[in-house]
């Protein structure tokens, strides 16, 4: 499957998945997808805000907290809190967004915990 096809048909996808559960969380989702994608634009892009980048205290090892992954935590948190069902379609929605975008975005999302190389 050629990069631009794989680039087309994943948010296709994703967005007909959406869309099958509720108008609503496909909304939300656009919305969250495209609010984060602002953010890190203006202000992750350009240097306003660091990356959450945690030193281990072992070695030169680091943890990265990347957005799909806080994102996340915070779905399994409520769920798990008996919360979900409490919560608007359309926040899950904006949170599933801000989930997809560091997925479909980042080439290193799953390097989470990492050995910093030296710069020497």
């Amino acid at each position: 499957m050629t990069k631009k096809l794989k680039r087309l048909l994943i948010p296709a996808t994703a967005l007909t998945l959406l869309l099958y559960g509720s108008a609503l969380l496909a909304l939300g989702a656009v919305i969250g997808y495209i609010a984060t994608s602002l953010f890190c634009k203006r202000y992750i892009n350009t240097g306003k805000i660091d990356l959450l980048i945690f030193d281990l205290g072992i070695g030169d090892w680091k943890l990265h907290l990347h957005h799909w992954l806080y994102g996340s935590l915070i779905i399994i948190t409520v769920y798990f809190l008996g919360l979900f069902y409490k919560i608007p379609v359309f926040w899950i929605g904006a949170l599933n967004g801000l989930i997809f975008h560091d997925l479909y975005t980042d080439e290193k999302w799953d390097e989470i915990i990492f050995k910093e190389e030296d710069s020497a």
